[in-house]
Formats: structure tokens, sequence, C-alpha cells
């Protein structure tokens, strides 16, 4: 529609203050359905088409929208693969992810300006050749609470956004304004505050006008539609439709006690014999907050057929309004269809919590609100408080910012205290509990985690169940090494597994993925992690819509060498390291990077491997907001990297500098703690020392690693590379005897880590009792080469396995 003159009036305003220097938000407010959105979109047009060096973004807030940064990444612009600025094509089509935590994501995050999973729209938006950005914030009262924060932080970045002036515009309905869905006051109490009050009766003619509507109205007539709209322009359209367009509805404005409800009813009348299929199409919607689309509806009204038909033609009788979704044209008519339901909401609550089991199980939080308005009888208070403490806990990782978390807290404490079930106080508990060791872990003090987890009583959900298993599991993971501990967690969370597979997907893909890193990381059991990898990796292709379970397979990918040899799990990787690149997530491109240059060294690439690792100390230097992990491995993957350059060179000598160096530089990442890290890099090192033929060096670093690091851990791969150091200082010394019984044992040792490279280590093992018959009198280089000529090098890992001295490069694999 075009604007009507106090429309217009209002826009001048809005242009005014957005040209203005000094202004940098505007804030355009007033009653629900006076034209607010008209006026803005009216401005977004003509930014778009007349202003130069512009880029604008119109992005609303809509009820419903409960996940961290929802309103920012589900929104139809941002979501969209083009736009046009200035004529200047605008690629915006990249992932966007219903991201949530699956042990490895915000347990590593300093407070920092914007988290990385919304960090893609600060990115994109400093890649612009603009220099002006428009943000409009529409219904900013539903954004979700980490949207608002991101925004407001948004306006204090220059450096990141690369020095780019950024307006906003923030429109909001005065009804909301001082709401609770608001995360703070600061937008409105700074920049240009603009009111845009109803139309008064003398502009109603006007506005009917503008609206497309030719009639010949008496000034009874405006004060009647005046009366009954309230000047809402969405029930100003009903009311002219309903008592002077649609004759057929015998209507008349002098009727008594005539009010919107009748006017809604007797255009359901005008639908004839079709108003029951519609009335019970917009009563069953009227449960969702939000958009809905057809799926949604077609499961709530099983048998119903036509129904996007019936949709697209709601939108036309004003019910209801059309974006990438439907939703209802305002809460009035909402409300008007859900007291329509008449005692039978708790079934459809009912019916649209399975629905979201089935369809989107990552959705606690709206679960549990559907769940608790259905369960009428108390039944299901057991589900509804875990599906809110996992709504909460998700919450904690996904964010940077508390988004919703103050709301669950105080709905589920809300819950407890109405609920007469006896166990009430044990639920509090645990949800305290959960929220203590879910911060400890953030915060990377894992003992005290580790002490929160272990009082939370058994009494829960299956949902609650699994999760604190789940989570007992990867903290006792960053603890220590202890073997026994972590096939304790194991076992119980294998028990839950099976019935989470039937009944909540998200969770027990989630677990799964722990249990798939554990399996071979940290137990040896090369066929359970390549059995559930096939699994996780087969339930995502059938779930291709689901993005988070996407990311999943792409982290799956980042950790292929688990499962697969390395010639094999290359490819996979680099697709890993490419689709988390393009994402703009940092933690996981960090991973990728150095995870996929271990393979690399590995097969002998190691230009490339040294390329990759110096983008991981890049990352590391760019984004000093993130807290990257054990970056002890990438330095240990740079270090033997250039090491292993020096020494598959024909020339190389052990005098080189490069063996010194590379001493030296391992013994600072070494912080005599037991962990995967310190094992791995004490090994390289006492390799190189016997590389050297510094046998009381050799000695003291495996003596160190038995006793400080490996405590009571049980890993056959670390007891095969301890022996195999006890096997070459044999065989170097000439102790040919002893080196057959050290090579016996040897053989029994290979751990089923090795089982993807099978062939490789068994050439090796035919070699070395060559080498021992033939009582081989050469230096260690030499030795080490002819090992790797007679182990039959088929492929490019042979370089790296079948060798004298064994070294390894680490991986990122429990995280």
């Amino acid at each position: 529609m075009t604007l009507s003159s106090k429309q217009l009036e209002i826009k001048k305003e809005i242009i005014n203050g957005m040209e203005n220097p000094k202004i940098s938000i505007v804030h355009l407010h007033g009653p629900l359905g006076g034209g607010k959105t008209e006026i803005i979109k009216s401005y977004l047009k003509e930014i778009r088409d007349k202003y130069e060096n512009w880029a604008a973004f119109y992005i609303e807030g809509k009820r419903g929208l409960n996940d961290p940064y929802s309103t920012i990444t589900l929104a139809e612009e941002v979501n969209h693969p083009y736009f046009e600025h200035n004529n200047i094509g605008f690629n915006f089509g990249f992932k966007i992810f219903d991201f949530i935590n699956i042990g490895i994501s915000n347990s590593f995050k300093k407070k920092e300006i914007f988290d990385s999973k919304i960090n893609f729209f600060a990115k994109k938006i400093a890649h612009l050749a603009e220099e002006n950005i428009l943000i409009i914030a529409d219904s900013y009262h539903f954004w979700d609470k980490s949207s608002q924060s991101f925004l407001e932080a948004l306006r204090y970045s220059q450096k990141i956004l690369k020095n780019k002036k950024v307006k906003i515009v923030v429109v909001t309905d005065d009804e909301e304004k001082q709401s609770s869905y608001l995360n703070s006051k600061m937008m409105f109490t700074e920049g240009l505050n603009i009111y845009l009050e109803l139309p008064k009766s003398d502009e109603i003619g006007d506005l009917l006008k503008k609206l497309g509507y030719k009639l010949s109205l008496s000034g009874h007539d405006l004060e009647t539609i005046m009366s009954l709209s309230g000047a809402n322009i969405d029930f100003i359209k009903i009311v002219v439709e309903g008592l002077y367009l649609n004759k057929s509805t015998n209507l008349s404005s002098d009727q008594a006690n005539l009010d919107l409800k009748i006017l809604l009813e007797y255009r359901l009348d005008l639908l004839g014999d079709k108003k029951l299929d519609y009335s019970d199409i917009l009563k069953a919607s009227s449960i969702i907050t939000g958009d809905f689309g057809i799926n949604e509806i077609g499961f709530l009204c099983k048998g119903k057929s036509n129904i996007d038909e019936i949709l697209t033609n709601c939108c036309e009788n004003l019910f209801l309004k059309k974006g990438k979704q439907y939703v209802f044209s305002n809460s009035f008519i909402q409300n008007f269809f859900y007291m329509k339901l008449h005692g039978t909401h708790s079934r459809f609550h009912l019916q649209y919590y399975n629905f979201l089991k089935e369809n989107k199980p990552e959705d606690y939080l709206t679960r549990a609100v559907h769940l608790s308005l259905g369960d009428v009888e108390g039944i299901h208070v057991q589900e509804i408080v875990g599906l809110f403490i996992l709504a909460y806990c998700r919450n904690i990782f996904v964010a940077s910012q508390p988004g919703e978390c103050d709301y669950i807290k105080k709905t589920l404490e809300k819950t407890i205290k109405n609920s007469d079930n006896y166990n009430m106080q044990v639920y509090l508990s645990t949800f305290n509990n959960m929220i203590e060791a879910c911060q400890a872990y953030l915060e990377e003090d894992y003992s005290n985690a580790y002490e929160k987890l272990k009082v939370i009583s058994d009494t829960g959900s299956l949902l609650l169940k699994s999760e604190v298993a789940r989570m007992e599991l990867l903290v006792s993971l960053m603890l220590d090494m202890n073997t026994e501990r972590i096939k304790s967690h194991v076992y119980r969370l294998e028990f839950l597994l099976n019935e989470l597979e039937l009944n909540e997907k998200e969770e027990w893909a989630i677990c799964s993925f722990a249990l798939f890193s554990t399996y071979s990381n940290k137990l040896g059991h090369f066929d359970k992690t390549e059995q559930t990898a096939l699994k996780l990796l087969a339930f995502i292709s059938n779930n291709q819509n689901n993005k988070f379970f996407e990311y999943l397979g792409k982290t799956i990918q980042r950790k292929a060498f688990l499962y697969k040899s390395p010639a094999m799990s290359k490819v996979a990787m680099e697709d890993a390291v490419n689709y988390f690149e393009q994402s703009s997530d940092y933690l996981q491109y960090y991973f990728s990077l150095c995870n996929y240059a271990g393979i690399l060294m590995v097969l002998g690439k190691f230009d490339m491997a040294i390329a990759h690792l110096d983008g991981c100390l890049s990352l590391i230097n760019d984004h000093k907001y993130i807290n990257y992990p054990s970056k002890e491995k990438v330095y240990n993957n740079l270090y033997l990297t250039e090491f292993l350059s020096q020494m598959r060179r024909e020339d190389f000598e052990i005098k080189n500098p490069i063996v010194d160096e590379t001493i030296a530089k391992l013994k600072t990442q070494i912080s005599n703690k037991p962990s995967e890290k310190d094992a791995i890099i004490m090994l390289n090192l006492a390799n190189i020392f016997l590389l050297k033929q510094d046998f009381k060096n050799c000695y003291k670093v495996v003596d160190d690693l038995k006793k400080n690091i490996l405590i009571a851990n049980e890993d056959a791969f670390y007891e095969y590379y301890i022996k195999n150091i006890y096997l070459v200082v044999e065989i170097l010394n000439k102790n040919w005897e002893t080196s057959k019984q050290y090579l016996v044992d040897l053989k029994q040792s290979v751990p089923e880590f090795h089982k993807k490279i099978k062939q490789q280590i068994t050439n090796r093992i035919f070699a070395l009792e060559n080498l021992i018959n033939k009582k081989l009198d050469l230096d260690p280089v030499a030795l080490d080469q002819w090992i790797y000529e007679q182990s039959s090098p088929k492929e490019a890992a042979c370089n790296f396995y079948c060798r004298l001295f064994l070294f390894s490069d680490l991986q990122f694999s429990s995280l």
C-alpha cells in the first residue's frame, strides 16, 4: 500500500535521523497495528533503490524463536541466497547452523565480542563493498536475547567491521516495549525516538484510500470503523470488508453488541460449507507461537486435505499472513481461534509436542512448554523437568550471552513449585547441580564439574539421565587418563543408548558422537569406532534437512582418521576444513586445520601440513576472544613436521641443528600433567633422543611418562610405542637375542587403533625380523630408512608408520 500523509511524515523523520552523523540508532514505536512495518519497508526499499554505498538488512522478531541467535540466523533475508545492493551481486548463501553443544563448543570461549555461531554475520558485513550498513530490527521485543545482545555489541565493534558505519532502526510495539522479552532497554535510551500514534477518526478516510478501498462513507461510518478497529490497520480491513464490502453478511453498523469477534465469525460464515475445515485448521494453528508450516498443521489435523490451499486462502481472508511460512495476522485473531478450542487445548498441545519430538527434537524449550500445557493431569512432570534442564544446558553451551536462561530457570522453578510431585525437591537439586556442573565445565574446572555431576540423583527422565551420563563422560575425558573411570562412564551411556535411539534422536546422536570419539581415542576399540561412525553417518544422511545433524556429520568427517586409513580419510577431512572455514566457525576450523595437518604430515606432504598449522596459529592471533584449547597439539605437529621434512632428506645427518632445536621446542610444550598431549609429545621426544643414541635422556623421558602421565592408563597405543622404544634401544646396542624377545612382545601389543593400517604394521614387523636376523650394523638414520624400504611401501603413509623410530601426530579427537 502507499503511505498515508502521517506515515510519510514519520518516514521523513527516520530519513533525517539516519542522515544525521551524530545519530546511529532510531527507535520507532507506537501501538500495535499502527502501520510501523509499512513505513519501515517503504524506507528500506528507498535505501536499496536510491542510496549508493548502502547495504540494508531487514530482520523481524517473531514469537516462538527461543534458540540463541535464531532471530538472525533464521531471518528470511539472512538465509536468502542473493541480494542486489546497488547493482552489485551479493552472495549471502552461507550455511546457518542450529548449533548445539556436542561437547566441543563454548567450553573454550573467553567472554567474547561475538559468539562464533553468529560471527558469520559480522564477517559478511565486514566484507561488503558498501561503507554504510543499515539494520532494521522490526518487532525487536520478539528478538531472542542473544540476537539482541549481538545487535547492541555490533554498534561498538568498528575494528571487526572494518570501520563501516552501522545505523540501526529498532521497531517495537508500545504494548511490548517494557516486556520481559527485552534483554535490555539500552536501545531505547539512545538516539532518536519517534512515536507513531494510531490514526485519528479524521484520518481514517485518507487511510482507507491508501489501503485501496473506494468507498463513500459517512462520518458515522468512519466513527464506527474507528470504534471497532481501535484504528489498528489489520482490524480496519476486517471491519471495512465485513460491514461495507461483503453485503452477504447482513451486518449493520448500527447492530447492537457489534464487535470484532462477531465480524470474525461472520467472516468465517462467508466460507459456507468450507467453514468447518477452515475453522479446524485455524484452531489447531492457534496453539503454535510464531510461524508454522504445512507439515505442522498436517500433523495436528490428520485427515484434512488441501491444507496448503486452506492456509493460502486464510491469508486472503486476513486471518493469516504469509512470509517464509504462515503466521496469524495478529495476536487478537490467534487468541480468537485459541479460545474456540473449548477445552481441547491440551490435546493439541500434546500433539504438537509429539510433532516437535519427532521433527525438531533439539528444540527442548518449545517441547517443554507444549508438554506442560498439555499435561493437565500432571503425569509428565518428570519429562517436563528434564526438557527444561536440557534447554537450559544447551543454552549455556551455545550462546556467549545468557540468552533464554533466565526465562527457563524461572519457568522451571515455577513448574516445580506448582507441582505436588514428591520428587520436586530432588529435581530442583538436580537442576542446580547441572547448572553448576556446566558452568564449571565452561570454566575448565573439571574437578568441580565432576563432583557436581556425581551427586545428581538417578531420579529423572531418560533424557536427563543420558545428558548427565554424557556430561560425566566428557568431563572425565578432560580430567586425566584414568582408563577404568572412563570405561565406567562409557558403559553407563551405552546402557541408555538403545532406548534413546527410539525416543530422543538428537540426544542419541550427540551421545553416540561422544562414544565414537572415546572408543578410538581412549579405549582403542577400532571396530566400535567404525560401527558408531557409520551408523551416525547413515542417520545423518536420513536427516539431511536438520542443520545440526549436517554440522555433526562434518565434525565426524573432521575425525575421519579415527576409523579410516590416512589416505582414505584425507578427502573427508579436507571437506570438513572447507566447511568450517566457509561457515566462519573458527573453533571447529582450528580443530580441522590441526587434524588435517596431522594427516598431511603422515602422508609426507610436509609443506601443505606446515601451511595448515600456520593457519591454526593465525586463527589464535586473529581471534584472541577465543581461548583455543590444547595449542600444544598444534606445536607438536608443527615441530614434528619441520623435523621430519629434514630427516626424510637423503643428505640428513644426526648432527643437523634441527635435532637439538626440535628437542628444545618440544620440551617447552610439556606441562607434566596426565594428558594425551603430554604423552604424545614425550614419546616423540624420547624417539629423537633415541635417534641421537642418547639413551640416558631417552629412558628418563619414558620413566617420567609412565610415572607421571600414564597414571591408571591402559591404552594399548602407548604401550605399543613404549615397547617399540625398548626394542630400538636393544637393536642400537646390538643386543640381538634380547631384541628378538622384545619383538615377540611387540607383535602381541599392536593396538586396535592401527587396525586400519594392518598391512603396513605387518610389513614393518617382517622388516624388523629381517633386521634382527641379519644383525645389521648401520647408524640410526640408515636403519630407519632400511626398515622403510623393506616394508614393501605401497602407500604414502608407510613413510610414517613403517619406520624404526615411531613418531605420532596429535589430533583433536575427544573435542
